[in-house]
């Protein structure tokens, strides 16, 4: 399956090829700049891992809770995928509208997480 790489910010993308350069996956890995209202797919099956804003400022607060509301109205549609957000954000779930499967705490760096799982079937073979 194809990895498809997105992000609304030139630099996040610039600073996510140079990672994967280091990393020796570059070639592997196709980088979009692309703003959440513009993702589509025509795969029945797949699977998507987002790492969005966490809103830890005050002045990002609306602009975070918009994007969350904003990802589970784009993400329900798909149903047949395995949707993982990792947010330091504890109302995700309420402004994504959808309670997870399954959620796991973690840290990044010293700031705890969750990783938010939302497990969709598996393809057929």
């Amino acid at each position: 399956a194809p990895l498809i790489a997105t992000d609304h910010g030139a630099q996040a993308l610039k600073l996510a090829r140079q990672n994967a350069r280091q990393a020796g996956v570059d070639n592997d890995i196709h980088f979009q700049q692309r703003e959440l209202s513009r993702f589509s797919t025509s795969r029945d099956y797949g699977c998507l891992i987002c790492n969005p804003p966490w809103g830890r400022r005050l002045s990002e607060q609306d602009a975070v809770e918009t994007l969350y509301r904003q990802m589970g109205q784009r993400f329900t549609a798909l149903d047949t995928w395995s949707i993982y957000v990792l947010t330091a954000n504890r109302q995700f779930e309420q402004h994504y509208g959808t309670r997870a499967h399954r959620r796991r705490k973690l840290y990044s760096g010293r700031i705890e997480c969750t990783f938010y799982q939302y497990s969709g079937p598996k393809p057929p073979s």
